[in-house]
């Protein structure tokens, strides 16, 4: 099979200039490509055969990637083969494939990126398409068990949902990506319920439930598992639990890293998948659990702790600011950039109690990243002096001026992926 590049970052670097625009959602040319490559057995009405692979689709504004990360680390306890596509990565590509736990390697990618390139024809597909089929078509050469599919964006017209799923998980419902899901809830809620289908299992760990997803699940007749009903997280005195209906015992927890909803969801659809895991066991994976990027501490090479996280909209930054409250030491300087499309005042508002000092960066390498200007603009319109903040050309800049200007005090990085990963590449090679 000829191919037309060999080298994994040659595919990626044409993948971004092939298609008119970065988001196309739709299913009709992505469903297209899919049939050549021969996965409508995948497309079409299930194949109940015992070896046919299970499929759970997970959707939200946040903890979605932290619900099928969770979820892939328990089918590898009880010993099942499973693979995973999650967006975005942090520091590789590969990240976004996984076989049991591992990242695809380069060859894995540029050969599916190649029968794809052939099957499309005068199809024009988006990066994220080439990296959706690919996942497909890699765990069907590897024979997987269970395939979990994070959706990158809403979820009725994301390419993953071109598969009918056996369980369909909804995280959370918030305010983001207006432009394309709509500026309300509702709106929201509806596109990201595109993901279900009739009588299959849904698992919602949004407690405040639209209206508009209640409705579409009615009409589709799904099972419903919702959180604080039939399964969900108690914050008690002596640690956490985690129960379901399905259970009957609930997962007694001294500490958990992940987002608690995502955490009961993703033991929730286990017991749909009638896997047995002992419960002694279940709570030790989820207490030794940790998700780059989400509130993950580093240890630099001087001894100093710096945390990482994603956190890029307003519902990640309530979450990211219970974790601050609770951190020792405290955290009180934070080193941020994000993107110019995302709510930036409802973000950093959340933090306003937390942080001291603001060390606001550029992304140069970044199209749709916001100046440091407008952030530092922002926090002085939410009260911050001009004194506590500090303009930065690069994040790996505002990581050095803050180790400087604050000997041994923690620092948090956050802001999104492109955030985290730059300080994440600065450490890796300083160290």
């Amino acid at each position: 099979m000829s191919s037309r590049f060999n080298h994994l970052a040659d595919w990626l670097s044409w993948m971004e200039t092939l298609h008119p625009s970065e988001i196309d959602l739709g299913l009709d040319r992505v469903s297209l490509v899919a049939i050549t490559l021969g996965l409508e057995a995948f497309i079409n009405p299930r194949n109940t055969a015992p070896h046919f692979p299970k499929v759970v689709t997970v959707a939200g504004t946040n903890g979605k990637g932290s619900c099928v990360a969770l979820l892939e680390k328990f089918l590898i306890t009880v010993d099942k083969a499973v693979g995973s596509y999650t967006s975005p990565h942090l520091l590789t590509y590969n990240e976004r494939i996984k076989i049991n736990g591992n990242p695809v390697s380069d060859k894995c990618l540029c050969d599916a990126f190649a029968r794809i390139d052939i099957a499309r024809g005068a199809t024009s597909l988006t990066y994220f398409e080439f990296g959706t089929l690919a996942a497909f078509l890699l765990f069907q050469q590897y024979k997987v068990d269970y395939w979990l599919l994070e959706v990158g964006l809403g979820g009725r017209l994301d390419a993953v949902n071109i598969l009918p799923p056996d369980i369909a998980v909804i995280t959370s419902i918030a305010i983001d990506h207006e432009s394309w899901l709509g500026n309300s809830r509702e709106a929201i809620a509806s596109e990201k319920a595109g993901i279900l289908r009739p009588k299959i299992p849904f698992v919602c760990a949004e407690a405040d439930v639209p209206k508009s997803l209640q409705k579409i699940a009615q009409e589709l007749d799904v099972y419903g598992f919702h959180i604080n009903q039939d399964f969900g997280c108690r914050v008690q005195h002596d640690g956490i639990e985690i129960y379901s209906v399905s259970h009957t015992q609930a997962l007694k927890l001294s500490s958990v890293n992940l987002p608690l909803p995502s955490v009961a969801a993703a033991w929730q659809v286990i017991s749909l998948l009638g896997l047995t895991l002992c419960p002694l066991e279940a709570a030790a994976v989820i207490e030794g659990f940790t998700l780059p990027g989400r509130f993950s501490p580093h240890h630099l090479s001087n001894g100093r702790l710096i945390f990482f996280d994603v956190a890029h909209n307003p519902a990640a930054t309530v979450l990211l600011a219970e974790k601050l409250s609770g951190a020792e030491p405290e955290v009180k300087v934070a080193i941020v950039a994000m993107m110019a499309d995302k709510d930036i005042r409802g973000a950093l508002k959340n933090l306003l109690k937390n942080i001291q000092h603001w060390y606001v960066a550029d992304l140069p390498d970044v199209p749709r990243a916001a100046q440091g200007e407008r952030l530092a603009a922002v926090l002085m319109e939410l009260g911050v002096s001009d004194r506590n903040i500090t303009l930065c050309k690069t994040v790996a800049f505002g990581i050095d001026r803050a180790q400087q200007q604050f000997d041994g005090s923690p620092l948090l990085v956050f802001g999104s992926f492109f955030t985290v990963a730059e300080a994440m590449t600065t450490i890796r090679r300083g160290e």
